[in-house]
């Protein structure tokens, strides 16, 4: 009996929060927003609803984000919401808002400064070739700066060879939806050389870029180096060795079993600030 009427007072409770619950929600909708939305969120953290009370958040947090048009705005929403179906549309933003004052970067400048690529297995960081490959550089800094790069993973690494990675898609072609001219130099395919991939066209590299493991005389004056690693190298190694799908790979050869990340790249100042 007192099981029983134990079940009866449970299932009056249940029906009871679920009448609370539904009475807040439809008072959160006709509300409409960012703050009824949050407190949906706060007061019932496992509601049926919480899905949709998420995706308005973010929906109105985009919205406000879209007519401050900073880029600090643009940061923190990517900071809040990382996996947000609108993260081409920020970074596209991001790097039009960037354009000129990366632009206005001269050789000099950008050849002082140095990239610190974070990543799950450690932080790598290298120099820039600027005098020697200024666009290239140019284009690095302002994807870098556009966050092009968060959460990337390395798509290929060619044992003893290279590590790859700058894909936004499981694509050896994919890229931010353009192209740059190429810059080769005389820089030369050493261990920590970094330089940009491309397809068999010479003004066909975009994003992706790889980091040397070996000398590799064969890409020399092929692809454009436009940086070599100063701290680091040990990252380098470490995910130069992970195990991969091997050579008839599908449908990228050599890619890693493990997935390892880009957490984000910074682009440092010469007195170390970003």
């Amino acid at each position: 009996m007192m099981t029983k009427r134990f079940g009866y007072v449970l299932l009056l409770a249940l029906l009871v929060l679920t009448s609370c619950e539904r009475r807040a929600w439809e008072k959160t909708t006709r509300t409409d927003t960012l703050a009824a939305y949050q407190a949906y969120v706060k007061d019932y953290p496992n509601g049926r609803h919480l899905a949709n009370a998420r995706s308005a958040i973010e929906s109105i947090r985009l919205r406000e984000v879209m007519i401050s048009n900073a880029v600090a705005d643009y940061e923190k929403f990517l900071q809040d919401f990382p996996r947000t179906i609108a993260r081409d549309f920020i970074i596209s933003n991001l790097m039009r808002l960037l354009e000129p004052k990366v632009r206005a970067l001269t050789p000099d400048e950008m050849d002082r400064m140095t990239a610190e690529i974070e990543t799950s297995l450690g932080t790598i960081r290298f120099r820039f070739y600027a005098l020697d490959a200024p666009e290239t550089c140019r284009n690095f800094i302002k994807l870098a700066g556009s966050h092009f790069y968060d959460g990337l993973p390395f798509i290929r690494v060619s044992p003893g060879e290279l590590i790859q990675t700058g894909a936004p898609r499981e694509d050896m072609t994919a890229g931010p939806g353009y192209t740059i001219k190429a810059e080769f130099n005389g820089h030369l395919h050493v261990p920590g050389a970094v330089a940009m991939h491309r397809d068999r066209y010479p003004d066909s590299a975009g994003s992706q870029f790889y980091i040397g493991l070996a000398d590799l005389p064969e890409r020399d004056y092929q692809y454009t180096v436009f940086g070599q690693v100063t701290e680091g190298m040990a990252v380098v190694k470490k995910i130069g060795e992970l195990d991969t799908n091997g050579p008839d790979g599908r449908p990228i050869p050599y890619r890693p079993l493990e997935n390892i990340y880009i957490t984000r790249i910074a682009i440092l100042e010469p007195q170390g600030q970003p």
